[in-house]
């Protein structure tokens, strides 16, 4: 008899013992829902601001692009524009030397310096644009 109160009493341990696992178990799998429903809350809030990072990137490549193709088109402007004024003073020298050479008359000279005076004008006025840039 007594064979079967400690058998009947081990297994009312073991069953004890069964409820407490199981009891924790259960506190563990809710546990687990809820890290798993907040990682669910995360990743949604994570896709969502990866989008908006997508859309903020592509916004900016367009303006990036826009500013590039905007750059280059000053920049030929520019290079056009002391093309010009080199042009412009290499005819200058080109006569100052066959005035100089007397092969081209002296009279000419009138004509250079007001070439000249318009050349220092526009340089006078590319310093002054680019003080206020």
């Amino acid at each position: 008899m007594e064979e079967i109160r400690d058998s009947v009493k081990l297994l009312a341990e073991g069953q004890s013992t069964i409820r407490e696992d199981i009891s924790t178990l259960k506190s563990n799998v809710s546990t687990l829902k809820s890290n798993v429903s907040t990682l669910k809350s995360d990743v949604s809030t994570l896709k969502s601001d990866v989008s908006t990072l997508k859309s903020d990137v592509v916004g900016l490549r367009a303006d990036l692009s826009s500013f590039k193709e905007e750059v280059r088109q000053n920049f030929k402007t520019i290079f056009d524009y002391l093309s010009r004024l080199e042009d412009e003073l290499m005819d200058i020298k080109k006569e100052l030397v066959g005035i100089k050479n007397g092969t081209i008359p002296i009279k000419n000279v009138v004509d250079i310096e007001n070439r000249v005076t318009v050349l220092e004008g526009e340089i006078a006025e590319l310093k002054t644009t680019k003080e206020i840039v």
